[in-house]
């Protein structure tokens, strides 16, 4: 994620300190994967297990614009990549939450015209 122009002093500074946060958004991913992989239809709550998602999502959101921070720093430049990732990573955020609560809204809307028969 290091910027075009970088000196080789703070493109390894730049590095050092973003290996912490890109090593987080890494583990974040994985443990995406893992989650959706386990997820069943008709299992435990899956509405939880994405809500989750969601909130894992907005901590990855959180690392990237670490990162960004770290390249305006060091770098005086912004990181494009990590703003666009932090901006896709917050879609998926925002999907997650959608497919939690479509359900109980479509769910209560269903209700409620049953119970207005």
């Amino acid at each position: 994620m290091a910027t075009k122009n970088a000196t080789g002093y703070n493109a390894e500074k730049y590095g050092m300190q973003t290996a912490p946060y890109a090593a987080a958004i890494k583990a974040i991913f994985n443990g995406e994967k893992e989650v959706l992989d386990s997820l069943e239809p008709d299992g435990a709550d899956p509405a939880l297990k994405k809500f989750a998602l969601a909130g894992e999502m907005l901590n990855a959101v959180s690392n990237y614009i670490v990162i960004n921070g770290i390249s305006k720093a060091v770098m005086n430049s912004k990181d494009e990549e990590a703003l666009n990732n932090a901006r896709k990573s917050l879609y998926k955020s925002i999907i997650y939450l959608e497919d939690v609560v479509t359900g109980y809204v479509r769910g209560r809307a269903v209700f409620r015209l049953q119970g207005q028969a």
